[in-house]
């Protein structure tokens, strides 16, 4: 597994835009298919998503590969440090 960090400097647009901008965290199977996301907001709110929530109303998992996203100024992570921000997530959509 490849785990990723990036910073998003752009809000969402629409109804979303008050969240602000984001950090995304992502786990990437050998494959380089995306099997679990992290987005962090500003705003405090966090979304997680994976292979047992694929989407709700506030987002859905990435479905690019890692091979073909031009994700900038990436930084690797760690495994632990990945699980540390998934598991700061109870509910999707809550601030923390």
């Amino acid at each position: 597994m490849t785990y990723l960090k990036a910073r998003w400097d752009e809000a969402r647009a629409g109804l979303y835009s008050v969240r602000g901008c984001s950090w995304w965290f992502f786990e990437f199977c050998p494959d380089g298919a995306i099997n679990r996301q992290v987005e962090v907001y500003d705003s405090g709110v966090r979304l997680r998503y994976g292979r047992n929530h694929l989407g709700d109303e506030f987002g859905k998992l990435g479905e690019g590969r890692l091979q073909d996203m031009e994700i900038r100024a990436a930084e690797e992570l760690s495994a632990e440090q990945f699980e540390v921000v998934w598991e700061s997530v109870e509910t999707n959509g809550r601030v923390h």
